[in-house]
Protein backbone atom coordinates (compact mmCIF):
# COMPACT_ATOMS: atom_id res chain seq x y z
CA UNK A 1 0.00 0.00 0.00
CA UNK A 2 1.11 3.55 -0.78
CA UNK A 3 2.06 5.28 2.26
CA UNK A 4 2.41 8.71 1.07
CA UNK A 5 2.25 10.48 -2.39
CA UNK A 6 5.38 9.37 -4.68
CA UNK A 7 6.91 11.77 -6.13
CA UNK A 8 10.57 11.72 -8.60
CA UNK A 9 11.91 15.01 -8.60
CA UNK A 10 14.47 17.16 -7.98
CA UNK A 11 14.45 20.31 -5.15
CA UNK A 12 17.20 22.64 -6.18
CA UNK A 13 17.63 25.87 -3.78
CA UNK A 14 20.22 27.68 -3.05
CA UNK A 15 22.66 25.71 -4.27
CA UNK A 16 21.07 22.47 -2.66
CA UNK A 17 20.92 19.52 -5.33
CA UNK A 18 19.00 16.34 -4.07
CA UNK A 19 16.58 13.60 -5.19
CA UNK A 20 13.45 13.27 -3.02
CA UNK A 21 10.89 10.52 -3.38
CA UNK A 22 7.40 11.73 -1.43
CA UNK A 23 6.42 13.58 1.36
CA UNK A 24 6.61 12.75 5.39
CA UNK A 25 4.48 14.25 7.89
CA UNK A 26 6.90 14.86 10.89
CA UNK A 27 6.57 16.59 14.48
CA UNK A 28 8.39 19.63 14.89
CA UNK A 29 10.46 17.84 17.67
CA UNK A 30 11.54 15.24 14.96
CA UNK A 31 12.76 17.84 12.42
CA UNK A 32 16.40 18.02 11.87
CA UNK A 33 18.72 20.84 10.25
CA UNK A 34 18.83 19.76 6.26
CA UNK A 35 15.38 18.90 5.65
CA UNK A 36 13.23 20.51 3.13
CA UNK A 37 10.16 21.74 4.07
CA UNK A 38 6.80 20.37 1.33
CA UNK A 39 4.40 22.81 2.42
CA UNK A 40 3.81 26.77 3.04
CA UNK A 41 4.12 26.83 7.15
CA UNK A 42 1.38 28.96 8.58
CA UNK A 43 0.48 29.86 12.29
CA UNK A 44 -3.02 29.18 14.13
CA UNK A 45 -3.67 32.81 13.00
CA UNK A 46 -2.72 31.77 9.27
CA UNK A 47 0.45 33.89 8.71
CA UNK A 48 2.42 32.49 6.47
CA UNK A 49 5.90 31.08 9.39
CA UNK A 50 8.11 29.81 6.18
CA UNK A 51 7.89 28.94 2.56
CA UNK A 52 7.62 25.56 0.74
CA UNK A 53 11.18 24.28 -0.22
CA UNK A 54 12.96 25.62 2.67
CA UNK A 55 16.09 23.81 4.01
CA UNK A 56 15.46 23.68 7.71
CA UNK A 57 18.45 25.15 9.74
CA UNK A 58 18.56 24.58 13.67
CA UNK A 59 17.82 28.48 14.05
CA UNK A 60 14.26 27.91 11.48
CA UNK A 61 13.32 24.82 13.70
CA UNK A 62 13.61 27.25 16.77
CA UNK A 63 11.08 29.52 15.01
CA UNK A 64 9.15 26.85 14.30
CA UNK A 65 8.86 25.79 18.35
CA UNK A 66 8.29 29.48 18.99
CA UNK A 67 5.46 29.45 17.16
CA UNK A 68 3.86 26.58 18.54
CA UNK A 69 3.68 24.57 15.12
CA UNK A 70 3.32 20.84 15.41
CA UNK A 71 3.41 19.19 12.53
CA UNK A 72 5.63 19.77 9.76
CA UNK A 73 5.38 17.56 6.12
CA UNK A 74 9.32 17.85 4.98
CA UNK A 75 10.15 15.55 1.54
CA UNK A 76 11.69 12.79 2.03
CA UNK A 77 14.94 12.30 0.57
CA UNK A 78 16.81 9.23 -1.38
CA UNK A 79 19.95 9.29 0.29
CA UNK A 80 20.64 8.37 4.22
CA UNK A 81 22.13 11.60 4.59
CA UNK A 82 19.72 12.44 7.05
CA UNK A 83 19.52 10.08 9.91
CA UNK A 84 16.25 8.69 10.48
CA UNK A 85 14.49 10.15 13.40
CA UNK A 86 13.59 7.12 16.65
CA UNK A 87 10.07 8.65 17.50
CA UNK A 88 9.95 5.93 21.03
CA UNK A 89 12.35 7.46 22.27
CA UNK A 90 11.46 9.81 24.95
CA UNK A 91 7.48 9.92 23.34
CA UNK A 92 5.22 8.23 25.92
CA UNK A 93 2.94 11.50 27.26
CA UNK A 94 5.22 13.87 25.54
CA UNK A 95 2.45 15.26 23.38
CA UNK A 96 -0.12 15.15 26.56
CA UNK A 97 2.57 16.75 28.77
CA UNK A 98 3.23 19.63 26.08
CA UNK A 99 -0.28 20.35 26.08
CA UNK A 100 -1.04 20.61 29.76
CA UNK A 101 2.37 22.71 30.13
CA UNK A 102 1.13 25.55 27.80
CA UNK A 103 0.16 28.79 28.85
CA UNK A 104 -3.10 28.37 26.10
CA UNK A 105 -3.69 25.24 27.93
CA UNK A 106 -3.83 26.42 31.64
CA UNK A 107 -6.17 29.45 30.64
CA UNK A 108 -8.16 27.21 28.54
CA UNK A 109 -8.88 24.78 31.88
CA UNK A 110 -9.41 27.69 34.00
CA UNK A 111 -12.14 29.28 31.35
CA UNK A 112 -13.45 25.52 31.33
CA UNK A 113 -13.88 25.26 35.08
CA UNK A 114 -15.41 29.00 35.65
CA UNK A 115 -17.83 27.53 32.38
CA UNK A 116 -18.44 24.35 34.39
CA UNK A 117 -19.69 26.14 37.65
CA UNK A 118 -21.93 29.21 35.76
CA UNK A 119 -23.53 26.39 33.79
CA UNK A 120 -24.77 24.77 37.00
CA UNK A 121 -25.78 27.87 38.57
CA UNK A 122 -27.58 28.67 35.68
CA UNK A 123 -29.12 25.46 35.33
CA UNK A 124 -30.22 24.84 38.49
CA UNK A 125 -31.70 28.58 38.50
CA UNK A 126 -33.17 27.68 35.26
CA UNK A 127 -34.92 24.34 36.48
CA UNK A 128 -35.55 25.45 40.08
CA UNK A 129 -36.91 29.45 40.10
CA UNK A 130 -38.57 28.76 36.44
CA UNK A 131 -36.21 31.56 35.00
CA UNK A 132 -36.42 32.80 31.51
CA UNK A 133 -33.28 30.91 29.83
CA UNK A 134 -31.48 34.56 28.64
CA UNK A 135 -29.32 32.95 25.31
CA UNK A 136 -26.69 34.98 25.20
CA UNK A 137 -26.08 35.19 28.93
CA UNK A 138 -25.77 31.10 28.77
CA UNK A 139 -23.88 31.05 25.50
CA UNK A 140 -21.22 33.67 25.99
CA UNK A 141 -18.73 31.70 28.07
CA UNK A 142 -18.86 28.65 25.79
CA UNK A 143 -17.53 31.25 22.82
CA UNK A 144 -15.07 32.31 24.82
CA UNK A 145 -13.36 28.53 25.48
CA UNK A 146 -14.26 28.16 21.68
CA UNK A 147 -11.84 31.12 20.68
CA UNK A 148 -9.32 30.87 23.52
CA UNK A 149 -8.34 27.13 21.52
CA UNK A 150 -7.46 29.12 18.55
CA UNK A 151 -9.18 26.31 16.28
CA UNK A 152 -11.40 23.36 15.88
CA UNK A 153 -8.03 20.81 16.33
CA UNK A 154 -6.87 22.77 19.37
CA UNK A 155 -10.04 23.15 20.96
CA UNK A 156 -10.09 18.83 20.17
CA UNK A 157 -6.68 18.40 21.81
CA UNK A 158 -7.49 20.58 24.55
CA UNK A 159 -11.00 18.26 25.46
CA UNK A 160 -9.13 15.12 25.29
CA UNK A 161 -6.63 16.92 27.81
CA UNK A 162 -9.41 17.35 30.75
CA UNK A 163 -10.44 14.12 30.72
CA UNK A 164 -9.18 14.12 34.57
CA UNK A 165 -12.63 15.69 35.27
CA UNK A 166 -15.38 14.23 37.39
CA UNK A 167 -17.90 14.41 34.40
CA UNK A 168 -21.09 15.17 36.21
CA UNK A 169 -24.07 16.35 34.03
CA UNK A 170 -22.67 20.01 33.95
CA UNK A 171 -18.98 18.78 32.56
CA UNK A 172 -20.74 16.23 29.82
CA UNK A 173 -23.05 19.21 28.70
CA UNK A 174 -20.21 21.63 28.04
CA UNK A 175 -17.93 19.03 26.42
CA UNK A 176 -21.60 18.47 24.10
CA UNK A 177 -21.78 21.83 23.38
CA UNK A 178 -18.53 22.21 22.56
CA UNK A 179 -17.98 18.87 20.57
CA UNK A 180 -21.36 20.16 18.92
CA UNK A 181 -20.32 23.11 18.05
CA UNK A 182 -16.85 21.43 16.09
CA UNK A 183 -19.06 19.28 14.23
CA UNK A 184 -21.50 22.40 12.71
CA UNK A 185 -18.10 24.18 12.19
CA UNK A 186 -16.51 21.21 10.33
CA UNK A 187 -19.96 21.36 8.35
CA UNK A 188 -19.79 25.00 7.04
CA UNK A 189 -22.94 26.31 8.66
CA UNK A 190 -23.29 29.90 9.57
CA UNK A 191 -22.69 31.46 12.38
CA UNK A 192 -26.19 31.78 13.78
CA UNK A 193 -26.59 28.30 13.50
CA UNK A 194 -23.39 26.91 14.89
CA UNK A 195 -24.74 29.10 18.16
CA UNK A 196 -27.92 27.24 17.93
CA UNK A 197 -26.18 23.89 18.30
CA UNK A 198 -23.81 25.09 20.78
CA UNK A 199 -27.64 26.47 23.08
CA UNK A 200 -28.77 23.41 22.37
CA UNK A 201 -25.86 21.35 23.68
CA UNK A 202 -25.29 22.94 26.90
CA UNK A 203 -29.29 22.77 27.37
CA UNK A 204 -29.99 18.79 26.03
CA UNK A 205 -28.95 17.12 29.48
CA UNK A 206 -31.37 19.97 31.54
CA UNK A 207 -33.69 17.46 32.69
CA UNK A 208 -31.29 15.15 34.25
CA UNK A 209 -31.55 17.78 37.25
CA UNK A 210 -35.18 16.20 37.63
CA UNK A 211 -33.27 12.71 37.65
CA UNK A 212 -32.57 10.83 41.01
CA UNK A 213 -29.46 11.53 42.05
CA UNK A 214 -28.88 8.34 43.80
CA UNK A 215 -29.65 6.24 40.16
CA UNK A 216 -27.91 8.93 37.90
CA UNK A 217 -24.40 8.27 39.85
CA UNK A 218 -25.01 4.61 40.16
CA UNK A 219 -22.03 2.99 39.63
CA UNK A 220 -23.09 -0.81 39.44
CA UNK A 221 -26.20 -2.05 36.95
CA UNK A 222 -28.64 -0.07 36.33
CA UNK A 223 -31.82 -2.17 36.47
CA UNK A 224 -34.28 -2.06 33.76
CA UNK A 225 -36.79 0.64 36.24
CA UNK A 226 -33.52 2.34 36.62
CA UNK A 227 -33.06 2.89 33.17
CA UNK A 228 -36.31 3.80 32.33
CA UNK A 229 -36.24 6.34 34.91
CA UNK A 230 -33.05 8.10 33.74
CA UNK A 231 -34.55 7.66 30.10
CA UNK A 232 -37.11 10.47 31.21
CA UNK A 233 -34.80 13.18 31.24
CA UNK A 234 -35.77 13.88 27.91
CA UNK A 235 -38.52 14.98 28.20
CA UNK A 236 -37.99 16.73 31.28
CA UNK A 237 -35.61 18.48 29.77
CA UNK A 238 -38.29 19.25 26.68
CA UNK A 239 -40.83 20.29 29.23
CA UNK A 240 -38.42 23.10 30.87
CA UNK A 241 -37.61 24.46 27.68
CA UNK A 242 -41.52 23.99 25.81
CA UNK A 243 -42.30 27.62 26.68
CA UNK A 244 -39.27 29.61 26.92
CA UNK A 245 -37.64 31.49 23.92
CA UNK A 246 -35.41 29.12 22.03
CA UNK A 247 -35.64 27.98 18.81
CA UNK A 248 -37.80 25.30 18.14
CA UNK A 249 -34.47 23.74 16.53
CA UNK A 250 -32.86 23.59 19.99
CA UNK A 251 -36.27 22.69 21.51
CA UNK A 252 -35.88 19.40 19.61
CA UNK A 253 -32.24 18.57 20.34
CA UNK A 254 -33.31 18.44 24.60
CA UNK A 255 -36.05 15.91 23.24
CA UNK A 256 -35.02 13.75 20.48
CA UNK A 257 -30.69 13.31 20.98
CA UNK A 258 -31.27 10.17 22.07
CA UNK A 259 -33.05 9.08 18.54
CA UNK A 260 -32.06 6.91 16.56
CA UNK A 261 -32.70 7.20 12.68
CA UNK A 262 -33.40 3.33 12.52
CA UNK A 263 -36.25 3.93 15.33
CA UNK A 264 -34.13 2.42 17.78
CA UNK A 265 -33.68 5.48 20.14
CA UNK A 266 -35.98 7.94 22.82
CA UNK A 267 -38.10 8.73 23.63
CA UNK A 268 -40.55 8.50 20.80
CA UNK A 269 -38.69 6.54 18.66
CA UNK A 270 -38.66 8.41 15.70
CA UNK A 271 -36.84 7.67 12.38
CA UNK A 272 -35.20 9.23 9.31
CA UNK A 273 -36.63 13.14 8.79
CA UNK A 274 -38.32 12.80 11.91
CA UNK A 275 -35.47 13.95 14.16
CA UNK A 276 -34.45 17.30 13.67
CA UNK A 277 -30.98 18.72 12.33
CA UNK A 278 -29.60 19.77 15.77
CA UNK A 279 -30.13 16.42 17.44
CA UNK A 280 -28.40 14.38 14.90
CA UNK A 281 -25.20 16.27 15.33
CA UNK A 282 -25.98 15.98 19.43
CA UNK A 283 -26.06 12.28 19.31
CA UNK A 284 -22.97 12.12 17.92
CA UNK A 285 -21.58 14.54 19.98
CA UNK A 286 -22.89 13.11 23.33
CA UNK A 287 -21.91 9.22 22.45
CA UNK A 288 -18.36 10.12 21.32
CA UNK A 289 -18.10 12.56 24.79
CA UNK A 290 -19.89 9.90 26.94
CA UNK A 291 -17.44 7.28 25.96
CA UNK A 292 -14.27 8.93 26.27
CA UNK A 293 -15.34 10.31 29.20
CA UNK A 294 -14.05 9.00 32.60
CA UNK A 295 -17.13 7.63 34.37
CA UNK A 296 -18.39 5.97 37.63
CA UNK A 297 -18.51 3.10 36.86
CA UNK A 298 -15.69 2.47 33.75
CA UNK A 299 -12.12 4.13 32.79
CA UNK A 300 -12.96 6.42 29.42
CA UNK A 301 -12.29 4.66 26.18
CA UNK A 302 -10.17 5.09 23.33
CA UNK A 303 -11.64 7.72 21.04
CA UNK A 304 -10.69 4.76 17.76
CA UNK A 305 -12.68 2.01 19.37
CA UNK A 306 -15.31 4.47 19.71
CA UNK A 307 -15.42 5.73 15.63
CA UNK A 308 -15.13 1.79 15.37
CA UNK A 309 -18.65 1.60 17.21
CA UNK A 310 -19.91 4.25 14.77
CA UNK A 311 -18.60 2.04 12.19
CA UNK A 312 -20.08 -1.12 13.65
CA UNK A 313 -23.77 0.46 13.92
CA UNK A 314 -23.89 2.24 10.30
CA UNK A 315 -24.95 4.85 8.62
CA UNK A 316 -28.58 3.79 9.38
CA UNK A 317 -28.92 4.82 13.00
CA UNK A 318 -27.00 8.51 12.57
CA UNK A 319 -27.50 11.16 10.12
CA UNK A 320 -25.46 10.03 6.92
CA UNK A 321 -24.27 13.72 6.28
CA UNK A 322 -23.53 14.38 9.94
CA UNK A 323 -21.28 11.12 10.51
CA UNK A 324 -18.88 11.67 7.53
CA UNK A 325 -18.48 15.04 8.39
CA UNK A 326 -17.54 13.95 12.09
CA UNK A 327 -15.62 11.57 10.39
CA UNK A 328 -13.60 13.83 7.72
CA UNK A 329 -12.77 16.16 10.95
CA UNK A 330 -11.62 13.80 13.62
CA UNK A 331 -9.22 11.91 10.71
CA UNK A 332 -7.89 15.83 9.86
CA UNK A 333 -7.62 16.02 13.59
CA UNK A 334 -5.80 12.82 14.75
CA UNK A 335 -3.41 12.90 11.43
CA UNK A 336 0.02 12.70 13.11
CA UNK A 337 -1.00 11.70 16.47
CA UNK A 338 1.18 9.85 18.83
CA UNK A 339 -0.95 6.73 20.10
CA UNK A 340 -0.20 3.64 22.29
CA UNK A 341 -1.33 0.37 20.73
CA UNK A 342 -2.45 -2.52 22.38
CA UNK A 343 0.82 -4.76 22.16
CA UNK A 344 2.64 -1.85 23.87
CA UNK A 345 4.16 0.20 20.97
CA UNK A 346 4.00 3.80 20.56
CA UNK A 347 3.82 5.18 17.05
CA UNK A 348 2.25 7.82 15.22
CA UNK A 349 -0.57 8.08 12.72
CA UNK A 350 0.20 9.05 9.32
CA UNK A 351 -2.42 7.70 7.14
CA UNK A 352 -6.33 7.61 7.87
CA UNK A 353 -8.38 5.92 5.44
CA UNK A 354 -11.85 8.73 5.53
CA UNK A 355 -13.85 5.29 4.56
CA UNK A 356 -12.35 3.49 7.36
CA UNK A 357 -11.31 5.79 10.45
CA UNK A 358 -10.95 3.83 13.90
CA UNK A 359 -8.53 1.39 12.05
CA UNK A 360 -5.60 3.84 10.65
CA UNK A 361 -1.41 3.26 9.63
CA UNK A 362 0.73 3.74 12.50
CA UNK A 363 4.50 4.26 12.47
CA UNK A 364 6.45 2.63 15.23
CA UNK A 365 10.15 2.07 15.76
CA UNK A 366 9.55 -1.57 13.98
CA UNK A 367 8.10 0.08 10.87
CA UNK A 368 4.62 0.63 9.63
CA UNK A 369 1.33 -1.11 11.20
CA UNK A 370 -1.67 -1.04 9.11
CA UNK A 371 -4.53 -1.20 11.66
CA UNK A 372 -7.13 -2.24 9.32
CA UNK A 373 -5.31 -5.20 8.53
CA UNK A 374 -3.73 -6.46 11.68
CA UNK A 375 -6.90 -6.75 13.27
CA UNK A 376 -4.85 -8.22 16.40
CA UNK A 377 -4.06 -4.57 16.90
CA UNK A 378 -6.02 -1.41 18.38
CA UNK A 379 -5.31 1.80 19.20
CA UNK A 380 -5.40 1.76 23.43
CA UNK A 381 -5.46 6.09 23.11
CA UNK A 382 -3.96 9.00 22.32
CA UNK A 383 -0.48 10.21 24.45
Amino acid sequence: MTLYIILMTKVVRGGYDKMIEGRLLLKTRQLKAGMITAKKILNSEGILVMEECRILTDDDIRVLRANRITDVTIFNCVDDDIEEVDINDGIYGEYVDSIRNSMEFQEFEAEFTEATELLKDKMNRIVNENLEIDIEDVIVTVKGIVASAGNTGSLMDMLSCLRGFDDETYVHSLNVALISSTIAKWMNLPQHRIDEVMLAGLLHDIGKIKVDKEILTKKSRLKPNEYEHIQTHAVQGYKIVEYSSVSRDVKLGVLQHHEKCDGSGYPLGCTGEKIGWIPKILTIADIYDAMTSRRCYREPISPFEVLKQFEDDGFNKYGTKELLTFFNGIADTYLGRMVMLSDGQVGEIIYINRTDVARPIVRTKKGYIDTSKEKSIRIEGII
